[in-house]
């Protein structure tokens, strides 16, 4: 069923039963995995009430199912005993990413110059693969071309303005010159396209030369794009991925308990039969950063901490892990409170730092991003830092639904194609931050938001956090859904969200 028929379906058996629901009630109420015994049970539950609201609200429905759901998933030890399907098979696993990057840049001019470089010449290379820009000029090739030329060029954004009239000016630079771009309001389509247009993002853009090659009208605006996956990765074997991220593990606000209910479950699949069987089938785990809360982070962080040693917070994640069964292969990824360099591309946690973790045999330390083949699936891991400036640049866009600004970078083949913004990337010689191959998975993290799409056949999840909300949190407007655990089956590519808190 499709979303939009299972918003129709619920409003129905609502308006049957007497009562409306508010938008932000029916949103809260579609993340439920079990939905149709849920709303059963609350549309009781009203129906007992000597006072009917005619209206339910968020708060209504969250406060009858706080008392009625705790959790969605019910702890019950299952009578009959648990033989997990993924422990008779075996793992998959092959990382992809550069063999291996030395993330060895200095940060001088020339450095920025090749980083730059790089990032134009291998977007260029994609956005070649486009029939209509193959016969792309250089900018400085436009001053030999007489005015109102059709022409096509391939160039970095470094500056964007309004005019007073409405109109956008693009300044576009290759290796060759700078032009300025002019996108009229006479052109609907590409006035609209311009709406998406960010800064540092190399795509094309297909006009007429004016004023001798000095300025470029604008037509059309090409991005790089993610193709359409004629056909999408399938697992033989019945096996499940389970994504996680944002433990924070540290911080007063970290769900132990609802944590140690996802342990639990993965050992004894306790729930019902469905929920049984899909904690049978579990094989991988993979942890997109933020394990802990690290320290001095940001101000006043040590008003939030419940251990303030982040050597001991690592140790306390390593505890938590090697509960997870060994037949289970764990890969792990650092995020921007992790102890690592924040600048992007992150290196692997360092031994000295989570010695811990290294000493399970179950765990693979990767760096941030790391490009993994899983059981024949190719996986694009993602902290997502750059997830705080893309919604910023982008109207519409905001982290309460991450998946959507996840789009945007697969449209961008870039993981954070803004720069000097909130993600801070380092101008190391190759630019790894680039989509060079289309992924099957494409998981990221930092929203603390559960998001699932499917774009151009990208299976495409924001993992949410294990962290409750915080205080600056709360002052930003944010309200994480955290302790829910996105599951992708390798075999049908169905994508299920299970949670463990209320």
């Amino acid at each position: 069923m499709s979303s939009l028929d299972a918003q129709e379906k619920i409003l129905t058996t609502f308006l049957s039963a007497g009562f409306q629901l508010h938008p932000e009630a029916l949103s809260h109420l579609l993340t439920n995995l079990n939905l149709n015994e849920v709303a059963e049970k609350l549309i009781k539950n009203l129906n007992t009430m000597q006072e009917k609201p005619i209206v339910l609200t968020k708060d209504i429905v969250e406060t009858i199912l706080n008392e009625q759901f705790k959790p969605t998933i019910t702890i019950q030890e299952s009578s009959s005993s648990f033989e997990p399907l993924a422990k008779k098979v075996e793992p998959r696993i092959e990382v992809l990413e550069k063999e291996k990057p030395k993330y060895s840049t200095k940060g001088t001019i020339e450095d920025f110059i090749k980083y730059f470089n790089n990032r134009y010449e291998k977007i260029k290379k994609i956005l070649l693969e486009h029939t209509n820009l193959r016969d792309a000029s250089t900018i400085s090739g436009l001053k030999a071309l007489q005015n109102s030329t059709p022409v096509k060029i391939i160039g970095l954004i470094s500056n964007i303005r309004t005019t007073a009239k409405g109109n956008k000016l693009l300044e576009i630079e290759d290796q060759t010159g700078k032009i300025t771009v002019l996108i009229s309001n006479d052109s609907e389509e590409a006035q609209e396209k311009a709406k998406h247009v960010i800064l540092d993002e190399v795509i094309g853009i297909e006009g007429t030369v004016a004023r001798n090659g000095e300025l470029l009208i604008a037509k059309d605006i090409i991005w790089p794009d993610t193709p359409v996956k004629k056909e999408q990765t399938k697992a033989e074997d019945p096996i499940c991925i389970g994504l996680l991220s944002d433990l924070h593990v540290g911080s007063k606000m970290f769900l132990k308990k609802e944590f140690e209910r996802f342990l639990k479950w993965l050992n004894t699949g306790f729930g019902n039969p469905k929920q049984k069987e899909l904690a049978s089938r579990i094989k991988y785990l993979i942890i997109a950063g933020d394990l802990v809360d690290g320290v001095g982070v940001y101000p006043d962080q040590e008003k939030e901490l419940e251990i303030s040693d982040i050597h001991q917070q690592y140790i306390e994640v390593a505890k938590l892990l090697e509960q997870i069964p060994d037949y289970i292969e764990i890969i792990i990824t650092p995020g921007n409170h992790d102890a690592i360099r924040i600048a992007e591309p992150q290196p692997p946690l360092p031994r000295d730092i989570a010695a811990p973790l290294f000493e399970l045999d179950n765990v693979h330390m990767l760096g941030n991003p790391a490009r993994v083949n899983i059981h024949g699936f190719k996986t694009l891991i993602y902290h997502g830092r750059s997830l705080d400036d893309i919604t910023s640049a982008i109207s519409g866009l905001s982290l309460s639904q991450p998946e959507l600004a996840m789009v945007e970078l697969l449209k961008r083949r870039h993981l954070a194609p803004i720069y000097g913004e909130r993600a801070l990337i380092a101008p190391e010689a190759e630019d790894l931050l680039v989509i060079d191959e289309i992924p099957d998975i494409f998981q990221a993290a930092h929203a603390h938001t559960v998001g699932l799409t499917n774009y151009r056949g990208v299976i495409t999840v924001n993992s949410g956090a294990w962290q409750s909300q915080t205080a600056y949190q709360k002052t930003q407007g944010l309200t994480p859904t955290p302790a829910r655990l996105p599951i992708v089956d390798l075999q049908s590519l169905k994508t299920t969200i299970l949670r463990f808190g209320a």
